[in-house]
Formats: structure tokens, sequence, C-alpha cells
């Protein structure tokens, strides 16, 4: 009877340098242009928002209570819409964002920014 042995895949990859093991899961926000004009429709952002899956981490109306998932309540449109563009390219990495921006198409990225950004952030803590 003749044996084979297999190498384990973990084996082969565990020279690798540690940054292609460990890519980081969440970069950095894209560079954006504060005075890019953002068009589009705060109601068609509103339902977009709603019905695309932004509200359950994110918050009614933007404002999270889940401490780990940011408000975006009162966020600049053209902050908004660079970041999930960025998210969409690969140019942002964070593996749920990722996803959920695909979901959105470009009209619907510039009208969610701006529903964004007419939403009221809450009052900073005392």
């Amino acid at each position: 009877m003749k044996l084979i042995y297999t190498i384990p895949a973990v084996f082969l990859f565990a020279t690798a340098p540690a940054s292609a093991q460990n890519p980081p899961l969440i970069s950095e926000p894209v560079p954006y242009d504060k005075d890019a004009v953002v068009e589009g429709d705060v109601a068609a952002g509103e339902a977009a928002y709603n019905t695309k899956g932004c509200v359950a981490c994110h918050g009614a109306r933007g404002v999270s209570v889940v401490p780990i998932y940011q408000t975006l309540a009162g966020k600049e449109a053209s902050y908004v819409k660079a970041q999930l563009l960025g998210f969409q390219s690969g140019e942002r990495v964070e593996p749920t964002m990722t996803a959920m921006s695909k979901l959105l198409n470009s009209q619907e990225v510039s009208d969610v920014a701006l529903y964004l950004e007419a939403q009221t952030p809450p009052a900073a803590a005392e």
C-alpha cells in the first residue's frame, strides 16, 4: 500500500509576510472634495436608505444606537458619497460596507448622501 502525504494549505501560507496574511479589515476614509456638489433627491435617498439595508446598522435617520456603527446624520453629502463610492470601488475596505454599498446604483448613492446630510445629528454629550 502506497501512502500519500499532503502538506496542509495552512503550512504553505504560514511563510507569507504578515501583511499578506492579514490585510486590514477596515481602511481609512477616502479623501473627498468638501466643495463637491452632490445632486439628487432627498426623498429618494430616504427610500433607498430604508429599503437597501442602511437603516439596520446606521439607525433611523442615520442615528446609530449601536456604538460600533457610525452615526451618519448630518455628515456632508460629499463625504458620504465619496465613502460609498470608495467602498464600491475597493479603494476603501470594510467587508460589510463593501457588500452593502454595491446594492446602491450611482443615483442612489447621491440620493442617500443628500438624505443623510439633511438629517439632524444627535446632540453632543454634555
